[in-house]
């Protein structure tokens, strides 16, 4: 075909060969250390590793006279690479080490004198840049267990590194199994405030716990997770604790821990259960997380800081929470605020809009968090509790069920409907669909939400032209889980409303809220 298929300068030969450094009997000197340009187009998946399965690669060798550190990191273009590390290059259990990512990266801190193999491997053929450094030894991390935690009563920075480091304490609350972690301790004579931050130097997530008993998961006070991982523990009484510091999974990086004592401060309003934020009926509330903490844990939610508002019901209502922090969000709503088992509704989104009906009399916690940690808008509205209408034979446009110009709630069913109408959103939306009819005689904004349905719902609204795959407006998951939201200002007019499934197959029972405000 006139292509060097394998690479080796030779084109159309009448045997096929191997590029370079395919076989453990060609590798890559790399002892001298450097940056080195591979590629695997032509060649084989001849050597087995222990972190990825049978793919093309290459190897590279280098001998040491002398104990060094080793850094290798392979990287491919716009794909993941393998490298494998070991002292016997076709022994698989010879492998000291296996790492696979973007870049493929291992980390040793003291490799004895000897020859070692590296297999670099991937899935996709082309260019790989190999990094090779050697570096004096460096000595094992002297804090892995609780026995050995490093003091830092004193305050300060202080630099670790989870090269070779293993996960030798019970996980933290919000940190992974498997992570590598480090311990630290600290011992105050009184109450004080206490700031935290664990830092990795090349941008990795990390977490930390705060416990009062170093094996106990029950003895946490605080747990943070992020790039940086920080907080502040407000007026932490006197005593010892101890800072577990996990790094990430796939990675051996290099961190700092910063920390601070100072005077006891109250936490801000919002930041804790005990001290929750009155939120009132119909009046928006504007809200930061730069001074809150990850404090209350919600099961829709990813350690993010929380800010924790309350409002009481005299009465059965309906209740309407949107919260909007600009970027991806989450909200509870529960009768006990540090209690996750009585929570009754969690819901994420950009924005959040959460739709609770018939909620009876009572005191509840609404824990919001958001993974942009600035400043949000929160708002309840509640309202009469309302009575579902059935509704039923509203096939099409034609035999379309009118909504009341003030909205309503409806229930119904299309397994028993045709599919009418397309739309241009939830693959098509060919399924089974009911369809109800809207005037407006004046400017208003119309939600239109099928949370609480059996199946995953679309809704689509199309102007009094009705026509398929002609939808002024198309939405899939914008609800809760798999439940279709649309939210729109519109103009003085007759509308369609259209409750639809997912693809060509999905329909069952489902509930239609259309609400209509100035």
């Amino acid at each position: 075909d006139g292509i060097d298929n394998d690479c080796d300068s030779v084109v159309d030969e009448s045997e096929c060969g191997r590029p370079r450094y395919d076989e453990c009997t060609d590798p890559l000197d790399v002892s001298g250390g450097g940056f080195f340009e591979l590629n695997t187009d032509g060649a084989s998946p001849d050597y087995s590793l222990g972190c990825r399965s049978t793919t093309r690669d290459l190897v590279a060798t280098f001998t040491l006279t002398e104990a060094r550190s080793v850094t290798i990191q392979a990287e491919g273009d716009f794909f993941t690479v393998a490298a494998s590390l070991r002292t016997d290059c076709t022994d698989r259990t010879s492998e000291i080490a296996c790492e696979s990512g973007f870049p493929g990266l291992i980390r040793r801190r003291s490799l004895e004198p000897g020859t070692y193999f590296v297999i670099v491997a991937a899935s996709s053929t082309g260019a790989i840049g190999l990094d090779v450094e050697f570096g004096p030894p460096i000595a094992a991390a002297p804090n892995p267990t609780c026995g050995t935690a490093i003091d830092v009563s004193a305050g300060g920075r202080f630099m670790g590194s989870f090269v070779e480091v293993t996960d030798d304490v019970m996980m933290t609350g919000c940190g992974f199994t498997g992570s590598p972690d480090l311990v630290y301790t600290f011992t105050t004579t009184m109450e004080q405030d206490v700031t935290i931050s664990a830092q990795a130097v090349t941008g990795e997530s990390l977490s930390y716990a705060v416990r009062s008993a170093c094996e106990m998961a029950d003895s946490q006070v605080r747990c943070d997770y992020g790039n940086p991982a920080a907080g502040v523990l407000h007026q932490l009484p006197a005593g010892t604790y101890f800072v577990i510091v996990e790094g990430p999974t796939f990675r051996d990086v290099d961190f700092t821990l910063d920390v601070a004592f100072g005077p006891p401060t109250p936490p801000a309003a919002g930041d804790t259960c005990g001290t929750p934020i009155v939120l009132v009926d119909g009046t928006p509330a504007m809200g930061t997380f730069l001074d809150k903490q990850n404090d209350v844990d919600v099961s829709c939610g990813f350690r993010y800081r929380d800010a924790v508002y309350e409002f009481t019901l005299t009465e059965a209502r309906d209740v309407l929470l949107e919260l909007d922090a600009g970027s991806f969000a989450n909200a509870s709503i529960r009768p006990t605020c540090d209690d996750g088992a009585t929570q009754i509704r969690c819901t994420s989104g950009n924005p959040v809009r959460q739709r609770i009906r018939n909620l009876a009399a009572g005191t509840y916690y609404v824990i919001a968090e958001s993974s942009r940690g600035g400043g949000f808008d929160l708002s309840l509205t509640t309202t009469a509790p309302t009575v579902a209408m059935p509704v039923t034979g509203n096939d099409n446009c034609s035999s379309a069920h009118v909504v009341p110009a003030t909205g309503g709630l409806f229930t119904g069913d299309t397994s028993t409907l045709l599919p009418d109408l397309g739309a241009r959103c939830g693959s098509g939306a060919t399924s089974n669909d009911a369809v109800y009819q809207l005037t407006l005689t004046s400017r208003s904004r119309v939600i239109a939400s099928t949370d609480g349905s059996s199946f995953d719902t679309v809704l689509h609204l199309h102007t009094a032209t009705c026509t398929d795959r002609g939808e002024s407006f198309c939405d899939d998951d914008g609800g809760e889980g798999s439940a279709s939201l649309i939210d729109q200002m519109l103009d003085p007019g007759t509308y369609y409303i259209v409750v639809d499934g997912f693809g060509a197959s999905s329909s069952g029972s489902y509930t239609l809220e259309v609400m209509v405000t100035p």
